[in-house]
């Protein structure tokens, strides 16, 4: 019933195609009806305060997410955290976990739900290292989409709208300036223009 699934329900998917076919399944559904929301990165930005606005007011909702909820969004008290498949790892457990009955501190209501036995044991290892606050973080990976955005944010931010390579090799971080050549980074930029 009502009382055993939570008032308020926060699930997360670990894409946006899931997280708007599981909206799609449940909405109209009891106990939940028309309030099943969708919030991921691809809804525009007026979407998504929308969503989070009706989700905050409800007093019985249900949200399907990605990431986007994992932290820092006001959403209020939720009363059960649902895991649509195992996070990639135990800080994404920890912070998905962490959206879960902040009402009550010593109690954290979570399903885990999962489609294979693989699913299940990765699952059951993830929350094992949780326990015993082995975070394993893993090493720092370097996105290349992340030179793009850097370029267009300098570009938008210099009058002339123009940047060199030199330019944008120098606001890297060291670890990340060996990985990308001046060459590298101006064969780049040439295919952006």
């Amino acid at each position: 019933g009502n009382r055993q699934l939570g008032r308020k329900v926060l699930v997360f998917t670990n894409s946006r195609a899931e997280a708007e076919n599981m909206a799609v399944a449940c909405l109209g559904q009891a106990p939940f009806g028309r309030d099943v929301f969708v919030h991921h990165a691809s809804l525009a930005r007026q979407e998504r305060e929308r969503v989070e606005k009706r989700f905050l007011g409800a007093s019985t909702a249900l949200c399907f997410a990605t990431t986007t909820l994992e932290l820092g969004i006001d959403i209020g008290d939720i009363d059960r955290v649902g895991l649509l498949g195992p996070p990639p790892d135990v800080p994404a457990l920890l912070q998905r976990v962490g959206r879960g009955n902040r009402r009550s501190f010593d109690t954290t209501r979570v399903a885990c739900f999962y489609e294979t036995p693989a699913q299940r044991a990765r699952f059951e290892h993830l929350l094992d290292c949780a326990r015993r606050g082995e975070i394993h973080a893993g090493p720092t990976v370097f996105r290349p989409s992340v030179l793009v955005q850097q370029a267009w944010s300098l570009i938008y931010q210099n009058r002339a709208r123009w940047i060199d390579a030199t330019v944008l090799h120098e606001r890297l971080p060291s670890w990340v300036s060996g990985l990308y050549s001046v060459a590298e980074i101006s064969e780049l930029l040439a295919h952006m223009a």
